[in-house]
């Protein structure tokens, strides 16, 4: 009997860890020109256009952690860009880096 009780203990609780899983959320990432390197924290994951799974938690995609996107340009006289996303933000659905345009500048 006692075995049984664990046995049922195990499977409630299997149960639960799988009712938890979130499945996974892609983010495209696009860049203007095309082609740029993309980075995303610190990690090379493709040029763009290209599809990353980002970090989640919870079923309302939010961020797990702090992402930084880096979109380096093909031609060497266009500007890098990173954009940042924190915890606790929703994650995006598309990304784009607009390089033929100078980024804000931020203090």
């Amino acid at each position: 009997m006692k075995v049984r009780m664990n046995l049922v203990a195990v499977c409630a609780a299997a149960a639960t860890l799988v009712g938890c899983a979130t499945p996974p959320m892609m983010t495209h990432i696009t860049s203007d020109p095309p082609g740029a390197r993309i980075d995303v924290n610190e990690s090379f994951v493709g040029q763009a256009p290209v599809d990353v799974t980002l970090p989640q938690r919870g079923p309302h995609h939010r961020l797990r952690m702090h992402v930084t996107i880096r979109a380096i340009p093909t031609e060497p006289d266009k500007p890098e860009q990173i954009k940042q996303f924190y915890y606790n933000q929703d994650a995006p659905k598309t990304v784009l880096f607009d390089t033929n345009r100078q980024p804000p500048v931020t203090k």
